[in-house]
């Protein structure tokens, strides 16, 4: 196997006490390249542990979190004097609830993903003065606090107009706390303290604070 890259995922079954039993396992190398096995009740979840094993040993990193889920997606206008008005952070909270009729705020994790689209003459704008304030018009309406704002991405392409194409994903929490445990698994990151699946499961079901699941 080659580091992190090559593994195999395999159902396996056994009899116990006279009932057929199945699992999903996965077997891969970690980042350490030593061979590791990690057993699943479900596909579902051996699939997606095995896609963070892939993607972390080809490289393609950010892992491919939001996979399985589908974003909601709207596209709000960039004045020409920019975001830093209230105006026009409200264009981009009325674009979402024009997108989505009553939407409410989410207490789940959420990824954004933002993409700034402006003709040539516009390209010296600083990509950070774009995001904060659409997090800002975003807060309270996508979802309740910014600690629960748990990946960004925000890019600048040209293009005719000067909007602002927006994703926003919504990861129940204890998938969120899976998919952490599964970087840990493979080696990609180290921090202990956070919890197992099964706890943060627990823990997740019942929000801590009225602003919402935090992202660990």
């Amino acid at each position: 196997m080659s580091r992190g890259v090559d593994m195999s995922v395999r159902k396996r079954t056994w009899v116990r006490r006279g009932v057929t039993k199945e699992a999903w396992v996965v077997d891969f190398m970690d980042a350490a390249g030593k061979r590791r096995l990690k057993t699943f009740a479900r596909k579902s979840d051996a699939d997606r542990f095995a896609g963070v094993v892939r993607a972390v040993g080809s490289g393609a990193i950010p892992e491919p979190i939001t996979r399985g889920y589908h974003p909601i997606e709207f596209t709000a206008p960039l004045p020409d004097n920019g975001l830093k008005n209230g105006a026009g952070r409200e264009a981009i909270a009325q674009a979402l609830r024009a997108a989505y009729q009553g939407v409410t705020p989410t207490i789940e994790p959420v990824v954004v993903h933002v993409i700034a689209e402006m003709p040539p003459r516009y390209v010296i704008a600083d990509v950070d003065n774009l995001l904060k304030p659409a997090l800002d018009a975003l807060k309270g309406v996508a979802w309740m606090d910014d600690t629960q704002v748990c990946e960004l991405l925000v890019r600048r392409i040209w293009g005719r107009k000067r909007q602002l194409h927006i994703k926003i994903w919504q990861i129940p929490g204890p998938v969120f706390f899976s998919h952490l445990n599964a970087l840990a698994e493979v080696g990609l990151v180290r921090r202990p303290g956070y919890p197992n699946s099964a706890a943060s499961a627990a823990a997740s079901s019942t929000p801590s604070s009225p602003r919402g699941n935090r992202c660990p």
